[in-house]
């Protein structure tokens, strides 16, 4: 019986090895094409529009990596590059499918979604260091004023002089030409992450608005904002002196000529803040920002 079956089986090899071909062969046929339709399906899923809230999500997680690096103003063209690059990561293949239309589609659809997360972040971080320069300079050199405040409560927190010498102690420098009050803010807005000469012109743009006597407002509108940050990045840049007259073609052409001068401030004193008959006050300004700076410092500490 067992001879019998040896000799059965072996007159049937020839078709069991067929059937074992055709099995390979229907495996290697099912294999390539799921490969194709996945292929395909990725081709598909490129071409479809994403929708509103994916572009969202890219224009924050694009602004959350690039903007620390190319500050709070980016400039346009490097910003693209960058979120083209985060956007290939995560759609491959994208941006070549849409080709020439891209650029259109950007300026149209994903610009504004990004400017509008840009300028939100903008608001906030001036709100950062409008908070830490009240705490900087402490309630005993600077009395803290809410941004809702009335015309007649503005004006006298302008008219202050405590106002006015904390606008002075904006500009005094040091030996190296830094404004040392100006990089306290900016360290305690930005905290523990790391900070550029852009964050110091942004932070030095957002004090001139709210301190500067000869600026009526306290509101800090991102137009007169992107105006000075422009001036001080400049100055920054170029080792160039920074005072307050700076500026002033600035505030001339938001607030008129005679506006600007109305102030009973002088313009020596507008100008320049080293001079010799001042050094007695800024040495007691000094003592005392001091003082409010080892209490911040303190309390930095615990609160790590």
């Amino acid at each position: 019986m067992i001879e019998g079956l040896k000799r059965n089986l072996g007159q049937n090899k020839h078709i069991y090895d067929t059937i074992h071909e055709m099995k390979t062969s229907q495996d290697a046929f099912q294999k390539e094409t799921n490969e194709k339709l996945n292929t395909i399906s990725e081709k598909i899923n490129q071409l479809i529009t994403p929708e509103d809230s994916y572009w969202k999500s890219l224009a924050s997680k694009a602004c959350k990596i690039q903007l620390p690096i190319l500050g709070l103003y980016p400039d346009d063209s490097e910003f693209k590059k960058g979120l083209e690059s985060i956007l290939e990561q995560e759609k491959p293949g994208y941006i070549e499918q849409l080709g020439l239309q891209w650029n259109q589609y950007y300026s149209g659809r994903i610009r504004p979604l990004c400017r509008d997360v840009i300028k939100s972040q903008r608001c906030d971080k001036a709100k950062d260091i409008r908070s830490a320069m009240f705490d900087i300079f402490g309630e005993n050199l600077l009395t803290r004023i809410n941004t809702s405040a009335g015309a007649e409560d503005i004006t006298a927190f302008k008219n202050s002089n405590n106002t006015k010498k904390a606008f002075k102690c904006l500009f005094i420098s040091d030996d190296d030409g830094a404004l040392p009050y100006i990089e306290a803010i900016k360290k305690k807005a930005w905290g523990k992450k790391k900070t550029t000469l852009m964050d110091t012109a942004f932070t030095l743009a957002v004090c001139e608005i709210v301190l500067n006597p000869r600026h009526p407002r306290i509101s800090v509108s991102d137009n007169a904002l992107h105006k000075r940050f422009d001036l001080y990045l400049d100055c920054i840049c170029n080792f160039k002196e920074i005072t307050s007259e700076i500026t002033k073609q600035v505030r001339q052409d938001e607030l008129g000529k005679t506006c600007d001068n109305s102030d009973d401030t002088s313009e020596s004193d507008d100008h320049h803040y080293d001079d010799r008959d001042e050094d007695q006050e800024n040495d007691q300004v000094d003592k005392e920002l001091g003082e409010n700076n080892n209490d911040i410092n303190q309390n930095q500490t615990i609160d790590e």
